[in-house]
């Protein structure tokens, strides 16, 4: 076949237009650092990476939801380690109260103290967070706790989020089964008997609270033991969702992204090419090749 002028101009104008399309692609990749700029580009890398990119998000969300699980356990043992300071406190003025030689003014004076622990008891066992109940469970927009009496009237059920994928985390420890346990000591009920006992001048009544004071204190203890066993649940799934949202940024940075010494080298390639491609098609004797690369 015999190679025309034409021919010869053509290719050479084909030449030069591929090198030029070659290098603006190569600028764009190397300014913007993105390899897949829409899904013709690369249509598996960019379904995969869709994909990725929903991980990523889901991974996000259950950081979220494990955030908002630590925040609430802590605030929960918090809670129960300032009640217990204060069944401390009325363990002591039960023991002093027990004393014989005590005057019926000393007991009246303990009950209004222990009164007054009392309902600083029943406040704490309905602190809120962000507007809920901590100590509530499942129905946490209601206290759970009678705010005069301390009589339970909350929800028992534990809460629970989704903070990794397939893994379900407590994220409450309720008051019902702490303070006021079916079978156990009910806190409030022993404080007021407690109060009674000493505003009627009672010692023995008084010396028969102490045992069950002292099993309330150990109910509270457990209950901070519950909040640290899902407090160590949440952060080890914690650590599992971000792992999963490391894993997908970086694997949908390799599939959309390209890597800088690489969008640098292969600019540079482009240039060369689009460099010997224009000099190729000046040194043809054909009108206006040359400035195709201009």
């Amino acid at each position: 076949m015999r190679v025309t002028d034409s021919m010869i101009a053509e290719n050479a104008r084909l030449g030069v237009a591929s090198a030029r399309e070659r290098n603006l692609e190569a600028q764009r990749a190397a300014s913007t650092g993105v390899r897949v700029d829409q899904p013709s580009d690369d249509p598996v890398a960019a379904g995969l990476a869709r994909r990725r990119k929903a991980d990523e998000l889901r991974a996000t969300q259950m950081q979220r939801a494990a955030d908002f699980g630590a925040t609430r356990l802590q605030s929960t043992d918090a809670t129960y380690e300032a009640i217990g300071g204060v069944l401390d406190r009325i363990r002591e003025l039960a023991i002093q109260g027990s004393n014989a030689t005590l005057s019926a003014s000393d007991r009246s004076a303990l009950a209004v103290e222990v009164g007054g622990l009392r309902d600083q008891a029943i406040a704490l066992a309905n602190t809120q967070l962000d507007g809920r109940f901590l100590l509530a469970g499942m129905v946490d927009n209601v206290a759970p706790f009678n705010g005069v009496t301390g009589a339970f009237v909350g929800d028992r059920n534990v809460q629970q989020l989704e903070v990794a994928p397939g893994v379900r985390s407590d994220v409450s420890v309720p008051g019902g089964d702490v303070l006021s346990p079916v079978a156990g000591v009910d806190m409030f009920a022993t404080l007021e008997t407690l109060r009674l006992a000493l505003a009627a001048n009672n010692p023995v009544a008084t010396q028969a609270t102490i045992a069950d004071l002292v099993t309330s204190i150990e109910q509270v203890s457990q209950g901070r033991a519950q909040s640290g066993v899902a407090m160590e649940g949440v952060e080890m799934a914690r650590s599992v969702s971000k792992r999963i949202q490391d894993a997908a940024r970086v694997d949908y940075a390799t599939l959309m992204e390209v890597d800088t010494f690489d969008a640098l080298s292969e600019l540079n390639r482009a240039d060369t090419l689009l460099q010997q491609a224009v000099s190729i098609a000046a040194r043809l004797p054909l009108p206006g090749l040359a400035q195709q690369g201009r």
